[in-house]
């Protein structure tokens, strides 16, 4: 790694944390939740059945390990030793982006990916999304790589920290390995299904409506504001959630699941590397928009994909829409629904949000067969 991306590295690292020394509550306030989850945890009570527990089992590791390494005695040690950890994920994500993106051939990979992820390290940095993120790196460069025994691991740590990294499964079954694919996407069902049968995690996880910054809610709490009609606003499960139809819930989904499905339509027989990368970055952004729930830091989750694309018109895109996503964090505010201002901010989001899906999903077929001696093609 050039020493200007490390020196880039933590610039950005140190500029998020000041962000979030102003604005605390807005981008760093998860981390007591999470230390108030462990003084249970090491109470001897059980997550997902004693008490209330929204993650996956293995975000569980961060969470404990900034508690036992002195975050028990102090809130902000807390804060601090965990945001640290989440450094060092996007620290090795940096690494293995550009590792990735050698064998592809792409200029200054690890740049490009500071550039689109950057704006959101003040919200990520205190948030667990970047273990995974890094899990699923570490799995795409293992398949590339060849080694079958760390992409197995990686892959499946990857699900049981976030269930996402289940689109691994696209990869893997581009190269052929159908087994695997199948058995990621069975036992992601499976674990999804298991904890939904536990209170702990049902309970934290109900909602009515829809999450209030996606596609759907954010477009109804715009036409409510102009029309001045009543929000619907509803507060649970540790978010704001708008009242819509049915049909409004069904929509969102459906205009991922067709982002989703032209990905897949456009995806060339013949399978590379570069088309894995690029159709990784279609499906995760896909995923992005049919979600009923868009909480800011998902956007961190396809960054690594976007920034190994090979259309700077996604690249640009993608960097639009972090940055959108941060301006709308660091204005947010308990009453922030009925600012227009921060609403209008949150739909413009997600417009670019759905061009970028667009675009990704068209750039699938586009992919070049890159020779790489040690993947398999």
């Amino acid at each position: 790694m050039k020493s200007n991306t490390r020196w880039l590295f933590v610039g950005v690292v140190l500029v998020a944390a000041v962000l979030a020394a102003l604005r605390p509550s807005e981008l760093a306030g998860d981390p007591e939740i999470y230390r108030n989850r462990m003084a249970l945890l090491f109470e001897g009570e059980v997550p997902y059945l004693d008490f209330f527990f929204e993650h996956l089992p293995l975000a569980i590791i961060p969470m404990a390990a900034a508690w036992l390494l002195g975050g028990a005695f102090d809130p902000l040690g807390y804060t601090v030793l965990f945001a640290g950890q989440m450094a060092l994920c996007l620290w090795l994500t940096l690494v293995l982006v550009e590792r990735v993106g050698g064998p592809l051939r792409v200029i200054d990979p690890g740049r490009r990916w500071l550039a689109i992820a950057g704006p959101l390290m003040p919200i990520v940095l205190f948030r667990s999304d970047p273990l995974p993120v890094l899990l699923t790196m570490a799995g795409v460069y293992a398949m590339i790589e060849g080694r079958e025994r760390l992409a197995f691991a990686t892959e499946y740590a990857g699900i049981l920290a976030k269930g996402w990294p289940v689109a691994l499964a696209l990869p893997e079954w581009g190269r052929g390995r159908r087994l695997r694919a199948f058995g990621l996407v069975i036992t992601a069902t499976a674990l999804m299904l298991a904890l939904l049968s536990l209170p702990g995690f049902a309970q934290a996880r109900q909602f009515s409506g829809i999450h209030s910054e996606t596609l759907i809610g954010a477009g109804f709490t715009l036409a409510r504001i102009g029309s001045g009609s009543p929000l619907g606003l509803i507060n649970e499960a540790g978010a704001t959630y708008v009242s819509v139809p049915i049909w409004g819930t069904v929509l969102n989904l459906s205009i991922g699941v067709a982002l989703l499905l032209l990905a897949l339509y456009r995806v060339v027989p013949k399978h590379t590397w570069e088309g894995s990368m690029r159709l990784l970055a279609a499906a995760l952004v896909a995923l992005l928009v049919a979600s009923p729930l868009l909480s800011p830091q998902f956007v961190l989750w396809p960054t690594p994909f976007l920034a190994l694309h090979p259309s700077r018109g996604v690249r640009i895109t993608a960097l639009a829409t972090s940055l959108l996503t941060l301006v709308y964090m660091l204005g947010w505010n308990p009453g922030f629904a009925g600012d227009l201002w921060w609403v209008g901010v949150v739909n413009l989001r997600n417009v670019v949000l759905v061009v970028l899906g667009v675009m990704t999903a068209l750039a699938v077929s586009g992919a070049r067969i890159v020779s790489d001696e040690r993947g398999r093609l």
